[in-house]
């Protein structure tokens, strides 16, 4: 019997945190970042097309936030790759994760959070 394919994505946390900190937003764009909500059809065609870790970042760009934790942004990121349909994502740290934080990400229903390099998370449902 097949097993079934496991859908794997890569998440690079330290580029996030790098467009997030130089990124200058016009009022327009902040007001448009807010309200937007993507539900014409050609948007949802055009971000069908993309792989599944290149739409995780897109969305994560406008869920994501320099304002909230290292472990609120993983938990986000988290339900937004597994809404995208991935089931194991690599999570690139610019840093090391404690106990505590690693053990707060979990608590969301992941399956497991291993972490496999000192500054990478691998993250499964």
């Amino acid at each position: 019997m097949d097993q079934p394919t496991r859908v794997s994505g890569v998440f690079d946390y330290t580029a996030f945190l790098d467009v997030s900190c130089h990124k200058k937003w016009t009022l327009f764009e902040a007001f448009f970042h807010i309200e937007h909500s993507p539900h014409d059809e050609s948007s949802e065609t055009m971000c069908q097309r993309l792989a599944p870790d290149e739409r995780l970042w897109k969305k994560a760009l406008q869920n994501l936030s320099l304002g909230r934790s290292d472990e609120e942004n993983l938990m986000i990121l988290s339900k937004l790759a597994k809404a995208e349909g991935i089931d194991v994502l690599k999570v690139m740290m610019p840093y090391p994760l404690d106990y505590q934080q690693l053990e707060a990400i979990e608590s969301i229903g992941c399956h497991t959070i291993q972490v496999t390099q000192e500054d990478e998370l691998l993250i499964e449902w």
